[in-house]
C-alpha cells in the first residue's frame, strides 16, 4: 500500500470530509472543529490520538511517521549504506528474515536484492553491558 492508501482507510467513510483538513496523516483539529462545527469525537468509527494542542490522527496511524522504524525499498537507492545483520520482509510471503548485507554489492546484486525484499530494518549495536 502507498502512504496516501493507508491514510485513507485510517480516516475510512470520512477520508472526504477531513481531506481539507489534513496535514500529511494528521488533522488540524481547531479548523475542523471551526469549520466543520463537528467534533472529532462524532466520528464515532475512529479513536484518535492527539500531539496535546492542534493535530490529532487515527490510532491506526500511530508509527506513521517513520513507519514503525521500517524502509520501504522501492529502488536501489533505497537499500543500505550498511554492512551488517538486518532484518528484511520478502516480497514474495511477507516472512521476516535476518540476512547480512554487504555494501559493496555490485550492481546487479543490489537490483536482486531490491526485487526480492520490500522493506529492512536495522539490527541495532548494543553496547556491552557494564557489569
Amino acid at each position: 500500500m502507498t502512504k496516501q492508501e493507508v491514510i485513507k482507510k485510517a480516516y475510512g467513510k470520512y477520508y472526504d470530509l477531513c481531506k481539507p483538513y489534513l496535514r500529511g496523516h494528521l488533522i488540524d483539529r481547531v479548523l475542523f472543529e471551526d469549520e466543520t462545527e463537528k467534533k472529532l469525537s462524532d466520528l464515532n468509527d475512529i479513536e484518535f490520538l492527539s500531539d496535546g494542542i492542534v493535530f490529532s490522527f487515527p490510532m491506526e496511524l500511530k508509527g506513521f511517521e517513520d513507519n514503525n522504524g521500517w524502509i520501504k525499498i522501492e529502488s536501489e537507492k533505497d537499500l543500505p549504506d550498511y554492512q551488517g545483520t538486518l532484518i528484511a520482509i520478502k516480497k514474495s510471503d511477507t516472512e521476516v528474515y535476518e540476512v547480512h548485507f554487504f555494501n559493496y554489492l555490485k550492481e546487479g546484486e543490489k537490483k536482486e536484492w531490491a526485487k526480492i525484499f520490500s522493506h529492512y530494518r536495522l539490527i541495532p549495536n548494543f553496547d556491552a553491558p557494564i557489569y
